[in-house]
């Protein structure tokens, strides 16, 4: 009897129907581990429209936050770090300016993780007025003769005056003094850059070797200044004395006006 040899085909390796029609291999199957996403929250994006607003003391800074939300803003100027606002500020000040000086300001937004690039604005800080000057301190002064009448003979002298504000901070009314003159002090009323104040008394003219009373106006004016101490400060002065005196003692009436320079010593 003849037997029959039967053949029996083992397939090792891949599935049917994992080989396809062009002989690349499909896909991963069903039991391989799947990919995860480990992308984080969005970057924050910079604030737009910053803009520095110059006075002679201070910087203003404005921005438009941007739409997505930020936790904090961090502030720069001139590369050092100078504030940190918080994500719903659009403004800061900075105080700490002093005139005529150009500041380079940064801001960037940022995260706990995340911090954006920075968004620059450059300003330049503008110088005062003289007007704006506050009169204060000790000035020494020098006087020229202009004209004189009625005098046999008269020399010109240096002073020390004194002024002292009479308001807390900036350009206001002053009371002026001599340093070795005691009597002579007044208040000088304030009008823009000049000071004005009148005085009758002992001056410097005498009678036969007596004092004799004199009437005194004095105008000053603001000529320079500069920043001291934060604080705008007049430090020259320019101006005129104008005194007269009456017939007195046997003496004859007299006036004179004498130039006046002043410049400050602290």
């Amino acid at each position: 009897m003849r037997k029959t040899v039967s053949i029996v085909l083992v397939v090792s390796g891949l599935a049917a129907g994992c080989m396809g029609g062009d002989g690349e291999e499909a896909g991963p199957s069903a039991s391989a581990p799947q990919a995860t996403s480990t992308a984080g929250p969005p970057a924050p994006e910079p604030p737009s429209s910053f803009a520095a607003e110059p006075a002679p003391f201070e910087v203003v800074l404005t921005w438009e936050p941007p739409t997505e939300d930020v936790e904090r803003f961090e502030l720069f100027r001139d590369g050092a770090r100078l504030a940190t606002q918080s994500g719903s500020a659009s403004s800061y000040t900075d105080d700490d300016v002093v005139p005529g000086q150009v500041y380079d300001y940064q801001i960037a937004s940022a995260t706990d993780e995340l911090v954006t690039t920075r968004v620059n604005v450059s300003t330049e800080t503008p110088v005062p007025s003289l007007r704006s000057a506050r009169v204060e301190g000790t000035f020494n002064v020098s006087t020229r003769v202009a004209s004189k009448s009625g005098y046999g003979t008269y020399t010109p002298n240096t002073f020390g005056w004194v002024f002292r504000p009479q308001c807390a901070e900036g350009p206001c009314n002053v009371r002026w003094r001599d340093l070795h003159l005691k009597r002579l002090r007044t208040v000088l009323k304030r009008a823009g850059t000049r000071y004005r104040g009148d005085f009758t008394g002992q001056f410097l003219i005498e009678c036969a070797g007596s004092p004799v009373t004199s009437a005194i106006a004095l105008d000053l004016q603001v000529d320079r200044a500069r920043l001291i101490d934060d604080e705008w400060r007049a430090t020259h002065l320019v101006g005129t004395i104008d005194h007269s005196e009456a017939a007195q003692l046997g003496c004859g009436s007299s006036e004179a006006q004498l130039t006046v320079r002043a410049r400050l010593v602290h």
